[in-house]
């Protein structure tokens, strides 16, 4: 098998990835040729790319209150008090980059699209000596002391072993791993959290995650997230037409307040797709303000060369949209492994027990600033001795399924302890139902708080 060294190794080529890698690369600097200077490790499409990158614009005191309060009070007070600090350099990121930003409903969004914004990065990362390879990780690299050095990677047809003086993970959170997501999804890519957990890199908060209610699963649309100030606009029926939300999560809808009220609104979508279909009827729109909404807004691209009569009622379904929980950091981007670092949705501690919308791509790039400017410092050469193979990883219909019916919007405790039973009695199992079980136990640990809707 082919061997690779390198100095930084980067799982993931999204905001949070890229981010790191260009800080990685300006702070760092080497004479040895023959080893890589930095390799980020990714499929070609990233759920940066079809993020809308809008960013919140508030003061360092209201961060900290929305953040503080959307959680329940459970952030990480140093993560919180890091990110508040920090959150006006992810614009400053932007400019540097010349990526043109206008005013958007709650700050700032990029003119371009997620993957322009993308494409602007990597070719600033490989101006810096960067380089990448399109493809994911299988198993970790592991030494004798139990910390990760490396990876296996799949690439094409072969397999690389890629050895790292420092690894920054920057992969995402748990999309691969639900039967419905707002991400994108690659059935025989691992999912790094699964794999983080084996190798021994700490991981918290795994009991909260962030679903949506309005994935398009329509067959006459793109299956796509869909937000913006459409949805105060829109109806929610059943398959016989009949509207089902509470006057609660209505009202909160027609006057923008939902976001409160998520995990709720979320959970009354969700019972109702146990019962029917559900759908979202546009029908009341005009056509000035449904041709308006495709040229203005960031997610009228869905209705691209479509006119309203075709599209005036499609079918939705909630989803998983983001991982709460993840990887435990500090305020410098470090894991309890020396030498491995995490940033962005893959790590936990911001958000408390529940996010709000507005800063995931902010997020992203200020901790992926922050790891990349520390594992550029105290850089050893890699080595490549007595390095033990980790990882286990199965991800099937079967998985997607046991975690959209039983880890989803609502969890019950008799069906948790019942697959914890039935996970427990296996051999051999796979990264991803250890996972699984460690889920299962934050959930039922926690109680019914914030994302964690447990009955």
């Amino acid at each position: 098998m082919k061997t690779i060294k390198t100095f930084c190794l980067i799982i993931g080529s999204g905001a949070a990835g890229l981010e790191a890698g260009i800080s990685f690369l300006k702070n760092f600097s080497t004479s040895k040729k023959e080893i890589k200077k930095c390799i980020i490790v990714s499929p070609i499409i990233s759920n940066s790319r079809i993020s809308p990158w809008n960013i919140m614009d508030c003061s360092e005191k209201e961060i900290k209150e929305k953040i503080w309060n959307a959680g329940n009070h459970l952030s990480d007070p140093e993560i919180l008090k890091t990110f508040s600090e920090n959150h006006k350099h992810s614009i400053s990121i932007l400019k540097e980059l010349e990526i043109p930003l206008k005013k958007s409903n709650i700050g700032y969004i990029p003119c371009l699209s997620g993957t322009n914004i993308i494409n602007i990065f990597e070719k600033k990362f490989i101006s810096l000596g960067g380089e990448r390879i399109n493809g994911f990780v299988e198993k970790y690299l592991v030494n004798q002391e139990g910390i990760i050095k490396g990876a296996v990677v799949y690439h094409g047809n072969e397999r690389i072993n890629l050895i790292a003086s420092k690894i920054i993970i920057a992969s995402g959170g748990l999309t691969s791993l639900y039967k419905y997501t707002t991400g994108y999804s690659y059935d025989s890519m691992p999912n790094i959290l699964a794999l983080s957990l084996e190798a021994g890199i700490a991981l918290e908060n795994l009991e909260f995650n962030m679903f949506h209610p309005f994935l398009i699963i329509d067959k006459n649309l793109s299956t796509s997230l869909i937000s913006g100030e459409i949805l105060q606009k829109g109806k929610y029926a059943d398959n016989k037409g009949k509207e089902f939300l509470s006057k609660e999560i209505k009202d909160a809808l027609i006057n923008n307040t939902f976001h409160s009220l998520f995990p709720k609104m979320v959970n009354e979508f969700y019972t109702q797709s146990l019962k029917s279909k559900i759908y979202m009827d546009i029908s009341n729109l005009s056509d000035d303000y449904f041709e308006r909404y495709k040229k203005e807004n960031e997610f009228g691209w869905i209705f691209k060369n479509k006119k309203l009569n075709e599209v005036k009622k499609f079918e939705i379904h909630p989803a998983f949209h983001y991982s709460i929980g993840g990887i435990k950091i500090n305020s410098k981007s470090e894991t309890n492994q020396e030498g491995v670092y995490a940033a962005g949705e893959v790590t936990t501690g911001l958000h408390g027990a529940n996010r709000i919308g507005g800063f995931a791509i902010s997020e992203a790039l200020v901790f992926g600033k922050i790891a990349g400017e520390n594992a550029a410092a105290n850089i050893t050469l890699p080595k490549e001795d007595n390095l033990t193979v980790i990882g286990n990883s199965l991800i099937d219909s079967r998985i997607k399924n046991i975690f959209w019916n039983n880890l989803g919007p609502i969890k019950k405790y008799k069906d948790l302890e019942s697959l914890k039973t039935k996970i427990s009695l296996k051999n051999n199992l796979s990264s991803e139902e250890k996972l699984v079980l460690e889920i299962i136990k934050s959930s039922i640990k926690r109680r019914s708080i914030g994302a964690n809707f447990i009955i």
